[in-house]
């Protein structure tokens, strides 16, 4: 005991009022104390006193019971059996030399448990009856065995380690521990550089490196990349008391090849007794788990998700093997969700858990007179769903009349949901099992309900009487809703109503166990390593990752120990993600964590120093011993500085041997490097593209009105912040959009970038406004997305209110994601769910539970996304894992994968020649239909998921692609007045780039100068060695007003993700277009093709409109554009009809 409460200690026991009756009676028969029943034949139990408060009460009977323990269960039987070998009371055996123990009953409370090499489980304990502590054992003639556990038959018995076996034991041996000659220390060796002799302290361990082929021997890797084989030895030299060498840790990555079972597996692998990835470790790594196999040797391993595919459903090549503990069949697809590769192994094999013919769900049985249909929730079981299964099935309870079981069941997780469970208005009925009738079933704990009870489903829930009481006092103290007490050891605990039917009555109160609301908040002060913390903190050896510790009542807590374990989170509160943090000059140390101390918190990775030390916070960097070779080699393959030779690793460098942050690792040829994660560099800032220039006959009108205020020229306006626009005439400009005013009037406008400075981001000097359309004012226009205001008005910018910041944590489709993420059905459009409270939300449908919105935080604008050697899904929403994030339309993901959009090969696969329009093109054709995009039909058996089908009623289908040559680096192009060639780097970029086509469906747009362009990052690689051909004197205004039209419908791509996201759930209705609609104006996913539509489809995705349309408003991304004038403001409607292939009608139509 270490405490203020007189340091008192704990432990159970048995108060008189519970202790078991002498003599009692049960179905007929009279039993004796603690004892086993005729119908319980492997429980002992006995009837108590109605007053003993932990029994339990038989409503059938009204006896008060309790399970117990016999008298004699914890003591040695007599006689017992291990390995077919009969043994007498406690001894020694050749696998526990000089560690008695013996077979106790199977009701010992004290018990460990073990199996046999029959299988048999084996309760047992600790002995030392018998052992005779002043007698040395000593080993006999036959000398000490190099086995897997060194040991000898004693000499003389009993002795210290043995006691004498009993008369009638099969082995009359004794047996102690010994180290054999091949196991003994070498005399001299090294490890990390540092001289030993015999049997030293490594990491606070007594090992050495043997002799001989040590059979209990096993390899250790040091910090310098060298292996000896070694293991534990006894009676080192103490360790010096000062100036002890700082000792290393065993490595915690896989190892290259490990023995398991009579199998050889290498790296990261399912075996069939462990169906989720592990791998076995360096006996030496501080974080492994320990477990031991079938011989009852001891390993270190770890999980592990090394080359597993979350975008594949694992599936069984053949049958469910039963299984007691662990049903298995073999992965006919790997790598999968749940198994990589079994690369390299002498039988590649992967395996999954799965369910047995035999213990598949019954289709029809009954339980309480209601017939029930396979996996279902039952009222006794609300959120736990289950059902009966065959007597054959091994992986399954068997009977249990105690909670209502007529026969063999199992717990099912068939076909549950993805969204909570919800009672709706149903009641929540208070009873023991606290469950309510599920409005939304299939939910997340339960499938839908399939049985003769109106196909009800059930989850818990709690009920009004069971809800927490406000105030309670407990043992003279008062407490507040749901708390620990002093008493419970940190468990959390409410006082709740007396009719409450499932709680618990003790001490004269009713109470039942909760889970405080703010569980998982930061505490506001907590201590690590002596030094005192506020809230959300970074810490000398957690650089870059902010954290705190936290209530132990969290159920999603972090478990760690520094002296006493503790509950700990990740987390961001207060990290400034606009500013990148900064060092100190000249101090990053060199050592295994290189951290420094920041000068300029809060910054992107860490909040404000809040501590006991100086108020100091930490970032991660990089020394200069630990910079990236500037050329190295994984695996057979170059590469230069930072890169990313595996997507199932973060982006890393080779580094020189001084660099003390690195791990040394060894690649399938036996290569080895220093290893050290870094930085990929990135590329050209990105910008909005003008849809048109505010210019020439559509220029911006000197001044102009909207909603009461007077603007001039090019501006933002409350309900356009971040998108400049402007009204112009639309008797002089032919291509304007149009839309109402609040006073009803009609007018024409342009979206413009009259004078943005895109060096400066915009920075809010007003609170972000909670509204439909979330803004702040701006406090340095012009910058990147404003230019200056009037006089007398304000520049707007839009921003994200603090109500509509993403949830921390969130479930779509059974997935957990963690702030802003794609997902796979949203590859390049950022989402997350919000709160109740934000106003510019969507709301929930179908699989999102919940209110959301699309977000933009923390993409990278300086480089474009891209799928790098990871394959783009051919899907109807095709989509890759991103090589690399952040990047430009994709946040760097908290947790999981990053998605982005891309083209599958299927979906390139074009006719060489094919007609439309009574015209004829070959391949990848631009501009077909006039549309200005890139679209071909398809090779008959191109089998492109994403494809549509042709208005003409064939059998064709059609495309987007990319023209070959369109994605290539332009041989020569201009920025800021310059001539480049291929890729290369300008002075406001520290990374190569390149203008390309703006027929490229990968590329990223800029601007400058009012006309738009596309680009991409590259790598020097891709420069172009041709000479420039010419000068531009030929580039006349005809080409560049071409490649302006053109780079308007680039955004095509970037919103097809956010339009099919919206597939099946609004049937919207896009009125009064300026044009006749053609087949591809509106595609199976309803992205707009025309140049108007395009132009508006830009402004849903950039920001917002600055106009509302007489129906309803516009918002990101596309919900419904505004109408288009043709400089006539009487609307003359002209509407068509199409059905998608959502089989919604669409109605569309002209002004």
């Amino acid at each position: 005991g270490n405490n203020s409460a007189n340091n008192a200690a704990y432990g159970s026991c048995v108060p008189d009022e519970c202790a078991c009756e002498a003599s009692w009676d049960w179905q007929g028969a009279t039993y004796k104390d603690c004892s086993t029943t005729a119908d319980y034949p492997n429980d002992y139990w006995c009837v108590v006193k109605n007053t003993c408060k932990s029994a339990t009460l038989d409503s059938a009977t009204g006896i008060y019971h309790r399970t117990c323990v016999p008298a004699n269960a914890c003591e040695c039987k007599p006689s017992w059996s291990y390995n077919g070998v009969t043994y007498q009371g406690c001894v020694t055996t050749s696998d526990s030399p000089s560690l008695p123990w013996c077979m106790v009953d199977a009701s010992c409370t004290n018990a460990s448990w073990s199996q046999d090499s029959s299988g048999a489980n084996i309760p047992y304990i600790s002995c030392s009856i018998g052992v005779d502590d002043n007698t040395e054992c000593g080993c006999d003639a036959a000398g000490c065995q190099n086995a897997a556990i060194p040991y000898c038959v004693a000499a003389t018995v009993p002795c210290k380690n043995s006691p004498a076996p009993a008369a009638g034991s099969a082995d009359m041996n004794g047996y102690i521990s010994c180290t054999p000659s091949e196991c003994e220390c070498k005399d001299n060796w090294q490890w990390d550089g540092v001289d030993y002799t015999g049997c030293a302290y490594i990491n606070g361990y007594p090992w050495c490196p043997v002799k001989g082929a040590c059979t209990a021997a096993a390899p250790s890797t040091d910090p310098k990349g060298v292996t000896q084989n070694g293991f534990l030895c006894s009676n080192p030299p103490p360790p010096p008391a000062t100036n002890t060498p700082a000792q290393p840790t065993g490595s915690c990555d896989c190892l290259d090849s490990w023995e398991h079972e009579g199998g050889t597996f290498y790296k990261c692998q399912t075996t069939k007794d462990g169906t989720s990835p592990w791998c076995k470790v360096d006996m030496y790594c501080g974080s492994a788990s320990w477990s031991y196999d079938s011989n009852w040797n001891a390993y270190a391993y770890k999980s592990c998700t090394d080359g597993i595919d979350t975008s594949k459903t694992c599936s069984c090549a053949g049958e469910c093997i039963d299984d007691i503990y662990n049903p298995y069949c073999e992965v006919s697809n790997a790598p999968c969700y749940s198994a990589p590769t079994p690369s390299g192994s002498p039988v590649p094999k992967a395996y999954m858990t799965c369910t047995p013919a035999a213990c598949k769900c019954l289709d029809s049985w009954t339980q309480d007179g209601v017939t029930y249909s396979g996996c279902q929730t039952t009222p006794d079981s609300p959120s736990y769903p289950w059902c009966y299964v065959d007597a054959s099935c091994l992986n399954a309870y068997p009977k249990n009349d105690t909670i209502g079981r007529s026969g063999p069941y199992r717990l099912c997780y068939d076909n549950l949901g993805s969204s909570p469970c919800e009672c709706g208005s149903n009641t929540c009925n208070n009873d023991a099992a606290a469950n309510c009738e599920i409005t939304n079933a299939p939910c997340m704990s339960s499938p839908a309900g399939s049985n003769s009870n109106g196909n009800k489903a059930f989850a818990t829930c709690t009920p009004t009487a069971c809800k927490c009481k406000d105030s309670w006092d407990w043992k003279g103290k008062n407490y507040q809703k749901c708390s620990a007490t002093d008493d419970s050891q940190g468990v959390t605990w409410c006082a709740v109503d007396s009719s409450c039917k499932s709680a618990t009555f003790e001490d004269n109160i009713y109470w039942k166990s909760c889970i405080p609301e703010d569980a998982c908040d930061c505490l506001p002060s907590w201590d690590y390593k002596g030094i005192t913390y506020n809230g959300c903190q970074t810490t000398p050896d957690s650089p870059s990752f902010p954290w705190c510790k936290i209530s132990t009542s969290c159920p999603s807590a972090l478990w760690g120990n520094d002296g006493a374990d503790y509950a700990y989170a990740y987390c961001s509160d207060g990290v400034d993600v606009s500013k990148t943090c900064e060092c100190t000059p000249n101090d990053c140390p060199n050592n295994e964590i290189a951290s420094c101390v920041i000068t300029n918190a809060p910054c992107y990775s860490s909040p404000s120093g809040k501590n006991t030390d100086g108020n100091k916070a930490y970032a991660t960097c990089t020394p200069k011993e630990c910079e990236c070779l500037p050329e190295w080699t994984w695996n057979g393959v170059s590469y230069k500085a930072c890169a990313q030779p595996s997507t199932n690793d973060y982006p890393y460098c080779a580094v020189g041997s001084s660099c003390k942050s690195s791990e040394s690792v060894t690649d399938n040829g036996g290569a080895t490097i220093l290893k050290r994660y870094c930085t990929k560099s990135a590329g050209p800032v990105a910008t909005p593209s003008p849809v048109i220039d505010g210019t020439g006959e559509c220029r911006c009108l000197d001044e102009w009105w909207h909603s009461g205020v007077k603007y001039s020229g090019c501006r933002t306006t409350p309900d356009s912040p971040g998108t400049p626009w402007c009204k112009v005439d639309g008797t002089k400009c032919g291509e304007y959009l149009g839309g109402q005013d609040t006073d009803g009037s009609y007018y024409g406008y342009v979206l413009c970038y009259d004078g943005l400075d895109y060096s400066k981001e915009c920075n809010c000097k007003s609170t972000c406004v909670n509204s439909e359309y979330p803004s702040c004012t701006v406090a340095n226009a012009p910058c990147a997305y404003t230019p200056v205001a009037d006089s007398g008005n304000e520049a707007y910018v839009s921003c994200t209110p603090s109500e509509c910041e993403c949830e921390s944590s969130w479930v779509y489709k059974g997935r957990t994601y963690r702030g802003c993420q794609t997902t796979m059905d949203s590859p390049s459009a950022a989402w997350c769910y919000v709160s109740s409270s934000c106003k510019s939300f969507y709301p929930a449908d179908g699989d999102i539970t919940s209110n959301w919105r699309y977000c933009y935080d923390n993409l990278d604008l300086t480089k474009t996304c891209s799928c790098g050697s990871n394959e783009c899904s051919n899907v109807e929403v095709p989509y890759c894992i991103a090589e690399s994030t952040p990047c430009l339309s994709a946040p760097a993901p908290q947790s999981g994968d990053a998605y982005i959009s891309c083209h599958p090969e299927e979906c390139q696969l074009c006719k060489s020649s094919w007609s439309y329009n009574g015209k004829t093109f070959s391949g990848c054709a631009q501009n077909p239909d006039g549309s200005e995009t890139n679209w071909c039909i398809l090779q008959a058996d191109a089998n492109c998921k994403s494809a549509a089908d042709m208005s003409d009623g064939s059998s064709d289908k059609w495309s987007y692609c990319t023209p070959s040559g369109a994605c290539d680096c332009q041989d020569v192009w201009e920025h800021d007045g310059t001539a480049y060639s291929g890729c290369q780097k300008t002075p406001d970029s520290e990374n190569n780039w390149c203008k390309v086509s703006p027929h490229c469906m990968s590329s990223a747009h800029g601007a400058e100068g009012g006309l738009s362009y596309a680009w991409k990052s590259c790598s020097a690689s891709e420069e172009s060695t041709e000479a420039p051909k010419g000068d531009d004197d030929g580039f006349g205004i005809g080409w560049i007003i071409l490649i302006i039209i053109l780079s308007l419908l680039l955004c095509a791509g970037i919103i097809v993700g956010f339009v099919i996201w919206k597939k099946n759930r609004d049937a919207a209705t896009i009125e009064d277009w300026n044009k006749e609609i053609t087949e591809h104006e509106l595609n199976s996913h309803f992205v707009a093709q025309d140049a108007e539509i395009e132009k508006l489809a830009q402004v849903s995705f950039d920001q917002l409109s600055p106009v509302d349309d007489v129906n309803t408003k516009i918002y990101e991304p596309i919900q419904q554009d505004p109408p288009l004038h043709d400089g006539d403001a009487t609307p003359v409607k002209n509407t068509k009809t199409f059905i998608g292939d959502d089989k919604n009608e669409y109605t569309l139509g002209s002004i």
